[in-house]
């Protein structure tokens, strides 16, 4: 099947069980040309760490890797009960690293990389508008990309689409523990990512509503999964670490919806965002600093696990 756009995808990724999936899932059907791989704090305890998984099961993709965020190394040392959860996952996929041989090292694990020069001399070679971006995890790295004048303008001319997967549905309920865990992570980045006028009205945001909103047939989901294990390759690895649609729902359906465009439906919507938080709201009349975006608003989940069905029958390739 031929690439979605011709255009070369870069992917910021936090390094999940999910964000492999939808990786896997984009390179397995061809649906994307992915140079270049940045990682960021987020799911992953360490970018580093990693970014050196990622180069050894994806081995023709550049992998580079960046930031923690202040509230990621916190929370990653102290797990409050909110986030014990998230104590969880990183066990699981501190088992995954191992058993591939990827240890974590204090030396060189803990260091926090800024990737606005790296991901500079990578677009400077790009002809304008034959990029697109696509963020997995929290907006650390991103934002500092806006933050040097040389990278932004390249972002600005050679950047054609952006995808996010994170957020909320906006509405009027300022509660914060609507705040989606990639926004969560780093609000004071992503607010001023979002608030980019230059590019923000190239944004595609995927929010936790619209993942939450469909559940596959629980037969269909588990026949996936075995078929998965029983291949050999990053998926069987995945699946391995963590199989449940709780987990997995999320990256992936960003990854179909950039995909697929067939297959989904958007919506421009004015939204606020609480930079305290991360929270997307709904503005009242007459309020200032108002953002256009547009939102995934509906997804064909047939259409979804054929696409994840097609990606796991090449992993056997």
């Amino acid at each position: 099947m031929a690439v979605t756009t011709g255009r070369a995808l870069i992917i910021d990724t936090d390094g999940g069980a999910d964000d492999l999936l939808a990786i896997s899932a984009l390179r397995n059907t061809n649906s994307a040309n992915i140079p270049v791989l940045l990682t960021v704090g987020g799911i992953q305890a360490s970018p580093a760490r990693a970014a050196r998984f990622m180069k050894q099961v994806l081995v023709d993709s550049d992998v580079i890797p960046g930031q923690r965020s202040k509230i990621n190394k916190e929370i990653s040392e102290n797990y409050p009960d909110d986030f014990l959860w998230l104590k969880d996952t990183h066990e699981k996929l501190n088992t995954m690293m191992n058993l591939a041989g990827v240890q974590y090292d204090e030396e060189t694990d803990d260091k926090n990389a800024k990737t606005s020069g790296e991901i500079a001399k990578f677009l400077v070679n790009q002809p304008d508008q034959s990029v697109d971006l696509m963020c997995l995890g929290p907006m650390t790295n991103v934002a500092s990309w806006i933050e040097c004048e040389e990278t932004r303008l390249l972002l600005e001319a050679k950047v054609a689409e952006i995808w996010i997967m994170g957020g909320n549905k906006p509405t009027r309920d300022l509660n914060k523990k609507n705040v989606e865990f990639n926004f969560r992570m780093d609000p004071t980045s992503t607010a001023e990512f979002l608030r980019c006028e230059s590019l923000n009205h190239r944004m595609h945001i995927v929010d936790k509503t619209i993942c939450r909103q469909q559940t596959p047939p629980d037969e269909k989901w588990k026949e996936l999964i075995q078929k998965g294990k029983s291949r050999e390759g990053i998926i069987k690895k995945v699946l391995e670490t963590d199989d449940t649609w709780g987990s997995l729902g999320y990256d992936p359906i960003c990854a179909f919806s950039y995909a697929r465009p067939n297959e989904r439906k958007e919506e421009t919507l004015e939204v606020k965002i609480d930079q305290d938080t991360g929270l997307l709201y709904q503005p009242e009349s007459g309020e200032s600093d108002i953002l256009k975006i547009k939102f995934v608003t509906e997804y064909n989940m047939d259409g979804f696990l054929s696409w994840i069905d097609e990606a796991i029958e090449a992993e056997s390739l």
